[in-house]
């Protein structure tokens, strides 16, 4: 991302390249090639690589969450996945819901379980991209910070408060979530 005082050399660098004096027209080639200004690396892959789509890609066996932006990772979290029995389902799914105040759906009666009972094992945001056995699978903040890194959800994936608070603006609806084993 370019910074005000990127932005504005830019914006004078152009200016002078433009406010050339009346009597030096005479003295210009028939045409002139305009070299990017280096001093803000090329600007046009900048702003390309600023724009491209994210997209979630949960690896089971390391534990971890990546964030792409295009192909390159922008950010990757620590994670908690689901336990035997209550696996994670592997496949590409995209972002159905987000919530920043979620309620839980206990994962045996059904129950609905509003967030702001002491007992609710969903902290902080839930990112909803499946449904399975009755209920939502996505990423979510957990009170259980030592779960983090284990098999120990309900088939969601749990992250670290702090990192579903970081997480939750740079995804969108329709965002895609690839689970790989």
């Amino acid at each position: 991302m370019l910074n005000r005082s990127q932005i504005r050399s830019l914006f004078l660098t152009v200016s002078l390249l433009l406010a050339v004096p009346s009597r030096a027209s005479a003295q210009l080639p028939d045409t002139l090639t305009i070299q990017p200004y280096r001093g803000i690396g090329n600007l046009e892959t900048s702003i390309q690589r600023e724009f491209q789509p994210v997209r979630l890609e949960v690896r089971l066996r390391q534990r971890r969450v990546y964030v792409f932006q295009g192909d390159r990772i922008k950010k990757t979290y620590p994670i908690a996945i689901g336990k035997p029995g209550w696996e994670t389902p592997v496949g590409t799914f995209k972002v159905t819901q987000m919530q920043r105040t979620p309620a839980w759906i206990h994962p045996f009666t059904g129950e609905v379980v509003p967030p702001t009972d002491p007992e609710i094992p969903i902290t902080e945001a839930a990112i909803v991209f499946t449904t399975t056995k009755g209920g939502v699978i996505g990423f979510h903040g957990t009170p259980n910070r030592e779960s983090i890194g284990t098999a120990a959800s309900h088939g969601c994936v749990r992250m670290y408060n702090e990192h579903i608070r970081e997480l939750y603006p740079l995804v969108a609806l329709g965002t895609p979530v690839i689970v790989k084993p």
